[in-house]
């Protein structure tokens, strides 16, 4: 029995450690607009594999379809996870928060110094995504019973307009009035108006002012703008990944995927028939760019597939008249999607929504920089492997890469019953569209700005410059250090959880105290000051020995998330159709109809209401390396028709 509470246990722990290893889902991949058996099955059933007819014979039809989704903390939950407000529950929300806040939540807001932003800076971001299409989507049937009896060749060439809007929004509660403390971003040293009595101390120096941040997280993430940090650093604006609603196009118009088959009916009498046939589609939509984290996509993600057609019917009763009829009707579609190369965004592992953290830029050669592990004079410092060279950009920049995604297997089945009374037909039917877990691999012929793996670290909220002077005055000279934050997240530097004053930087990687000289000694220490209002002049008790790290901890591309980026997709649709077709003559016969439908993603979150419980990833808690994302949504359409016989 103890054996059987120590393997419940251990399970139980596996379990917990998957969910606090909690992935998102950067790209949301939709069902292509163009595979939809049930808008393909409705309205003419009864003039597609008839049986009996020894000459050429099909039919053309026309779909016009308007569809929009709905659930959208749904789709915000693949796309954020668990950052999201759980009382937002309308609209969910991410809070921006600067460094300087107080109480800020350290685990859930996201750090507004990244941003480049005051680090007093307070906002929430709200987000209402949507997706509407407009499909034409012309279908052609056509029966070659006059070569082999039960022969059939279709083809599917669906036109889309699609509209993709994260509705985003950002509620600013501060603007913020702090600046940048010395150090904190770039070399630059501004001493302000006002000196302490006595001494050469400038209690409002700073680094960056305030008024040259940038005034919301929206000008960041969506316009590509970036703050004003002097002629030392640059600051790389966001090129990927964006988001926000005034610098963007949302929408797409192409051809979602020709599909083409090509079957046979091998068993086939006047009230059944059970066909099969070869499946090809050729990818004409757009593939993915990465540009946006809610991005117009038409068709399959331009994937080429191969697979099997399934038809067939049976007639379940049918009057003495034969006026009335009812049919059961199933078909499907299973394909192979094919290798096809995308450009998407990633997270770096075990660090969800890290696409928006910064990362700074190091290098070589080390200039005026040692470290050693202890202030005890006579030693000597070594210098470090690499060095702060005054550049940053957003982590999203770094792993927005060209990848190789296959599907295994994507199965649509329909299945319908369907009414005829004469001339008028009622169709009834259930939808199951499944696509397995994808698989993404680099794109080996493109090597990624994280290849060499000493280049690009983390910034957190370290200090990246120190000064060879105590005090912030004229006389002192930064010198770059190289101190990395391999464990910061888009919520908190590691920084911010110490609570020693002893010394700045006291959790970067690998701390040792910094130094402008080989030889440790006070007069090479080099200095970390923070922000603050009133030092004490007399004994200038605001010099800080900052630390550095002696081994930087570079990202490389291991490091990138490209297991917990995967999606798979499930969903259940009812649909039905009413249509009536006008037997002009034996050569031609026209039909015209209206439908609707209602397409629902399951999730597997346990919570049965989402507001009154935390968010949580949609997927299997014990199943963190692949997410289940997907549409619900419903639509309306119209679709009409010509059957011919050339008898």
């Amino acid at each position: 029995m103890k054996h059987i509470k120590k393997i419940g246990l251990l399970v139980l722990l596996q379990c917990s450690a998957f969910i606090a290893a909690e992935t998102v889902a950067p790209y949301f991949s939709i069902r292509s607009q163009g595979r939809n058996i049930a808008r393909e099955m409705v309205g003419w059933t009864n003039h597609v594999n008839l049986f009996g007819i020894d000459n050429l014979y099909g039919t053309g039809s026309l779909t016009l379809e308007y569809t929009r989704s709905t659930k959208a903390k749904r789709i915000t939950q693949c796309l954020f996870g668990s950052d999201l407000l759980g009382d937002f529950c309308d609209c969910p929300a991410i809070k921006i928060s600067g460094s300087c806040v107080e109480n800020r939540d350290a685990n859930k807001d996201w750090l507004a110094d990244y941003f480049g932003l005051p680090t007093d800076y307070q906002s929430t971001i709200n987000f209402r995504p949507r997706i509407e299409n407009v499909v034409a989507d012309l279908n052609f049937y056509l029966g070659l019973d006059n070569w082999i009896e039960g022969l059939w060749f279709r083809v599917d060439f669906p036109l889309v307009y699609t509209k993709w809007n994260l509705n985003f929004k950002e509620c600013i509660l501060n603007a913020g009035n702090k600046n940048h403390p010395l150090g904190y971003f770039s070399s630059s040293v501004t001493l302000g108006t006002e000196r302490s009595p006595g001494s050469n101390i400038y209690p409002n120096a700073y680094n960056v002012s305030h008024s040259n941040l940038l005034n919301s997280f929206e000008e960041f993430s969506g316009c590509q703008k970036v703050p004003n940090l002097g002629s030392t650093a640059t600051f790389n604006p966001l090129c990927v990944a964006q988001m926000g609603n005034t610098c963007q196009n949302h929408s797409k118009t192409k051809i979602a995927d020709i599909q083409i088959a090509l079957g046979d009916n091998f068993w086939e009498n006047d009230k059944h028939h059970i066909g099969l046939g070869i499946l090809a589609v050729a990818p004409t939509g757009n593939r993915p760019e990465g540009k946006y984290v809610f991005e117009p996509i038409v068709g399959n993600g331009h994937h080429w597939e191969v697979g099997i057609m399934y038809t067939s019917h049976f007639t379940l009763w049918r009057s003495a008249d034969e006026f009335h009829h009812i049919g059961l009707y199933m078909d499907g579609k299973i394909s192979h999607l094919f290798k096809a190369e995308q450009r998407r965004t990633f997270d770096l592992k075990d660090n969800v929504n890290s696409r928006y953290m910064l990362a700074q830029k190091l290098g070589t050669p080390v200039d005026g920089l040692f470290a050693n592990e202890t202030e005890t004079a006579d030693q000597t410092a070594i210098a470090p492997a690499a060095q702060f060279k005054n550049e940053y950009t957003t982590v999203a920049n770094l792993t927005t890469l060209c990848v190789d995604v296959s599907v295994g297997v994507q199965a649509d089945l329909g299945f319908m019953f369907a009414y005829r009374r004469g001339d008028f037909v009622w169709d009834l039917g259930y939808n199951l569209w499944i696509r397995n877990c994808e698989k993404i691999k680099l794109d080996c012929t493109c090597d990624t700005p994280l290849t060499d793996g000493k280049t690009w670290a983390l910034k957190g909220d370290s200090y990246v410059y120190g000064f060879t002077n105590a005090t912030p005055a004229t006389s002192s000279v930064a010198r770059a250090l190289s101190a990395t934050q391999s464990g910061a997240t888009i919520h908190a530097g590691t920084n911010a959880s110490s609570t020693s004053a002893s010394s700045g930087n006291p959790n970067v990687d690998n701390p040792q105290f910094a130094y402008s000289a080989a030889t440790v000694s006070t007069t090479n220490y080099l200095y970390n000051r923070p922000d603050t209002d009133n030092p004490d002049a007399s004994t200038n008790d605001r010099k800080v020995h900052t630390k550095t790290s002696k081994d930087p901890v570079f990202l490389n591309d291991c490091n990138i998330d490209l297991d917990g980026a995967r999606t798979k997709g499930l969903s259940h649709k009812l649909f039905t159709h009413i249509s009536y077709t006008w037997d002009v003559n034996r050569r031609w016969a026209p039909y015209l109809g209206a439908g609707a439908e209602g397409e629902f993603h399951p999730t597997t979150n346990p919570c049965p209401d989402p507001c009154k419980c935390p968010i949580e990833t949609i997927s299997d808690p014990c199943d963190k390396k692949c997410n289940r994302c997907g549409l619900s949504q419903w639509g309306v359409w119209v679709k009409g028709g010509i059957s011919f016989n050339l008898s």
